[in-house]
């Protein structure tokens, strides 16, 4: 058994990044011709519908990825002008595909 305290407290660090990374390693996103959907494991999936989509860039030092800029929904269904969120897309090979694919979605 390990009984080297730092070799122990090494391997609880591992794991416990492990476990905090878990959902961003995970992600997937899938479009559609009303949305797009952020999948992310052990949370609910985050649909945003073209309409909402304010703009589309790259964004990152080390790891390029995509960041939406939306506007959320309300609970009533209508689109909150007031309040602009974002969210990172997880990395994909094509990115400039993706990018391109997105912007052509989004209304002018």
């Amino acid at each position: 058994m390990l009984k080297d305290k730092p070799s122990v407290m090494m391997l609880a660090i591992i794991i416990g990044q492990s476990c905090f990374n878990k959902p961003y390693i995970s992600q997937n996103a899938t479009l559609d011709e009303q949305s797009i959907a952020l999948y992310t494991p052990w949370r609910k999936p985050r649909r945003i519908q073209w309409r909402q989509v304010v703009s589309a860039t790259e964004a990152g030092r080390f790891f390029h990825t995509l960041s939406l800029l939306y506007y959320p929904q309300q609970p009533s269904g209508l689109v909150d002008l007031e309040r602009v969120q974002h969210l990172f897309l997880p990395t994909v090979v094509d990115q400039e595909d993706l990018l391109e694919a997105i912007e052509a979605r989004i209304l002018p």
